[in-house]
Formats: structure tokens, C-alpha cells, sequence
């Protein structure tokens, strides 16, 4: 009778608990998103042509989908707090070094395939993001030599290659160009390689300061049929790609070609902060460079009222707004109708109060020095003293002074 009793209460606690373990099996599966719905199962690795997975965790044969079917995978711990979600909030926020910071700890530290790869993978986009394109050059290049099978491998070298050339270092910006083109020869001269090969040596010409060679092999990225780095073909080399060459093309100051590109593109990147932040200030500063006054006025409020986008970034958007209300300012008071019409006069004094206000605060309180510098400089050099403020600095009691009342400057509310 008692091992009866005992049999019936094992047999009573594991039905109890049937229901809880099959629901958290369920729940801590990982979502594969395709191209025509949905599947979930316990994904093993992403490789060039196919997803492993299995369906259930005792599943003794791994199940597969293509990769060009997989638009992409969901991890279950992605959608958990932890050092992932941690670090994406970093990413929209602007505080890219962070970010990677947490990128490289999780994939440290992570348990699983996807953390290690994902993981150096998305540092090296943070510390792209934040300019320090020695640090993410090295992250890519880990992610290409660790895992050459994986999807990503030739987005890590493509990425890996044109960082190296935006940090001088061209003989191995073309060494990684060189590996792909070796791996296209290897792989039945696959296009994806070759289109991303083109593209590095494109950018390698171009951080070189010879844009004529730059733009003539540029367009063998662009204008194949085939191009890998078109939209319909994968999105993140073509963002990444664009966004670059986008940067480029202003830094040589051809402003309104960038605009284009950087307009073509602020639809594309509406979901993500980071890449939202640098195509809408990139777009904004050419246009004013372009002297299209009140559209960039517009894109680059817009960004400073947003929360996207770093703080050297966001003082960058500002110290340009700035610029433009002084300009516009400056147009309106030299106009010969501005003596006949006080409103313009007014509006003209509002918005040098804004440019003042602006560049001021980027001067004292931009986490970038360079910027601080610009705008400190411009203010000297363009905008005379607000009289209202040497007015009332004037009646200031200078330190040691007697006030009003007799009483000592120094010695005031204590």
C-alpha cells in the first residue's frame, strides 16, 4: 500500500508539472523569420546556405532552411533582459562605446553560437559607430576568422576592410578586399564577394583622396544587376554601404550629391536609432553646406529634438542650427525692405538670439572638444556680445565691491 501511495504521488507531481516544463520548453525557443512566415525551434547556427535547427531539443536530426529564405533569427534571449538588450538600448541612446563594451562581454562570456558571433559582430558596428575604426576593424576581422562558415562572414570582412581604410591602414584595408576576391575565386566566382571586394578597394581610393578612381570603381558596386549591395539583396551591407559612401562623397564636399543619398536613404533606416542619427545629421549638414537654409534647418531640429543619436553627434546637428539662424538672420538685415518692417526686424533679432544660444551651448557643454572649439570659434568670431547680457553683467558688483546695502559683495547671504 505504501509504495502504491508513493508511485500514485510521484506519478501526481509530474503530471502537475508536465504542463510548466512543456510551456517554458516552448517559450525559450528561437523564432526564424522568413521570407513567407514563421518557424521555432532551437537554432544551432546560421551558415552561408543553411539555418540549422531543431524542432524539439531531444530531435536527434537537425532540421534546415535555406539562408536566401531566412530574412532573419529571433534568439529567445534576445527578447530576455540581459547583456543583449542592454546593449541595443546603449546603441539607441548614442552611446556606442558602451554598447561595444557589452557587445565584446557577451561575446566573452555567452553559452551559445549565436552570442560569440552576434556578439563581435555588433561591437564592431558600435565602435564603427562611435569612430574608432581600429577597434572595430579588429572585432570583424575575430568574427571572419572565428567563424568562416557562418551567413555573416563576408559582411565581417567587407565591414572589416572598409574600417581599415578609414583608419589608414590601406595595405590591410586591400588584404582584406584581397580575401574576398579569394573567396569568390574559391566559390565558383561568387558575386557577393566580388561586389563586396569592389566596394573596399572603392573606399581604399577614396580615404586616399583620389576620388576620381574611387567613383569609377564605386560604380561596379552599384550598377550590376547583380550587385549584392543592391536593396533586394541584403539590407545590411546596402545601409552600411550607402551610409558610407554617403559620408564620403560630403567630407569631399560634392554636398549635393550626399544629400541625395542621404535622403534616399532616411526612409530605409526608420527603425534603427544609430543609423537614423547619422543619415539625418549627414543629410542636414549638406544641405546647409549646399545653402538649402530651411530644409536643413528642419532636418537638423528634427534629429536635436528626437532621442536618437550620440552626444557629439547631437552637438554636431546644433552647432549647425546655429549657424543657419545666424546666416538667416544676417539675410533678413541686409535686406533694403528690413528699415520698412519692424516684424522683420524682430524676427531677425530672434533668431541671432537663437544662434547665440545654441552655439553657446554647444561651446560649454559639448562632450566633444572639437566641436566645443567650432562653435567657440564661430561665436568670436561672427556674433558680436548680446547687449542685453554686458548690461547686465555691468551692474554686477565686481567681487570685493560694496553693494546697496553696505554690505561687503563677498559676504551676501551668509
Amino acid at each position: 500500500m505504501h509504495r502504491v501511495s508513493l508511485s500514485v504521488l510521484s506519478l501526481s507531481l509530474l503530471l502537475c508539472a508536465a504542463p510548466r516544463l512543456w510551456s517554458q520548453s516552448h517559450l525559450e525557443k528561437d523564432t526564424i523569420v522568413l521570407k513567407d512566415g514563421k518557424k521555432r525551434g532551437f537554432v544551432s547556427r546560421e551558415e552561408r546556405d543553411w539555418v540549422y535547427y531543431k524542432s524539439f531539443m531531444t530531435q536527434r536530426e537537425e532540421q534546415r532552411e535555406r539562408t536566401a529564405n531566412v530574412r532573419k533569427v529571433i534568439y529567445f534571449e534576445m527578447t530576455r533582459p540581459g547583456l543583449w538588450k542592454r546593449a541595443m538600448e546603449n546603441m539607441a541612446a548614442g552611446q556606442y562605446a558602451i554598447a561595444a563594451a557589452r557587445f565584446q562581454q557577451m561575446a566573452s562570456t555567452g553559452d551559445r553560437r549565436w552570442q560569440k558571433v552576434y556578439g563581435l559582430i555588433e561591437a564592431g558596428n558600435a565602435w564603427e559607430a562611435a569612430r574608432d575604426y581600429k577597434q572595430a576593424a579588429e572585432q570583424y576581422g575575430q568574427a571572419a576568422a572565428q567563424f568562416p562558415e557562418d551567413r555573416r562572414m563576408l559582411n565581417a570582412l567587407y565591414w572589416q576592410g572598409i574600417c581599415l581604410a578609414r583608419a589608414g591602414d590601406y595595405p590591410a584595408a586591400e588584404g582584406a578586399a584581397q580575401a574576398l576576391r579569394d573567396y569568390s575565386e574559391a566559390n565558383n566566382r561568387d558575386r557577393k564577394a566580388r561586389r563586396r571586394a569592389e566596394a573596399v578597394m572603392a573606399a581604399v581610393y577614396g580615404e586616399q583622396g583620389d576620388m576620381t578612381r574611387a567613383i569609377e570603381q564605386e560604380r561596379k558596386v552599384v550598377l550590376s544587376s547583380n550587385s549584392s549591395l543592391s536593396f533586394e539583396g541584403e539590407r545590411p551591407a546596402f545601409l552600411h554601404w550607402n551610409l558610407y559612401w554617403a559620408d564620403l562623397l560630403r567630407n569631399n564636399e560634392r554636398f549635393d550629391e550626399a544629400a541625395l543619398r542621404y535622403k534616399r536613404m532616411l526612409e530605409e533606416v526608420s527603425g534603427n536609432s544609430a543609423l537614423m542619427a547619422k543619415v539625418s545629421l549627414g543629410y542636414g549638414v549638406c544641405l546647409a553646406r549646399a545653402g538649402a537654409k530651411e530644409q536643413a534647418l528642419y532636418a537638423l531640429l528634427k534629429m536635436d529634438a528626437l532621442p536618437y543619436g550620440s552626444g557629439r553627434e547631437r552637438a554636431e546637428a546644433q552647432y549647425w542650427a546655429g549657424r543657419l539662424f545666424w546666416e538667416t538672420a544676417q539675410e533678413v538685415l541686409t535686406s533694403s525692405m528690413v528699415e520698412e518692417d519692424d516684424n522683420r526686424v524682430a524676427f531677425a533679432k530672434e533668431k541671432v538670439g537663437m544662434a547665440r544660444s545654441m552655439l553657446k551651448g554647444v561651446a560649454m557643454n559639448s562632450a566633444d572638444p572639437e566641436i566645443a572649439a567650432k562653435a567657440e570659434e564661430y561665436l568670436s568670431a561672427n556674433l558680436p556680445p548680446d547687449p542685453d547680457e554686458e548690461e547686465a553683467a555691468a551692474e554686477e558688483p565686481a567681487d570685493g565691491e560694496s553693494t546697496a546695502t553696505g554690505e561687503p559683495a563677498a559676504s551676501l547671504g551668509g
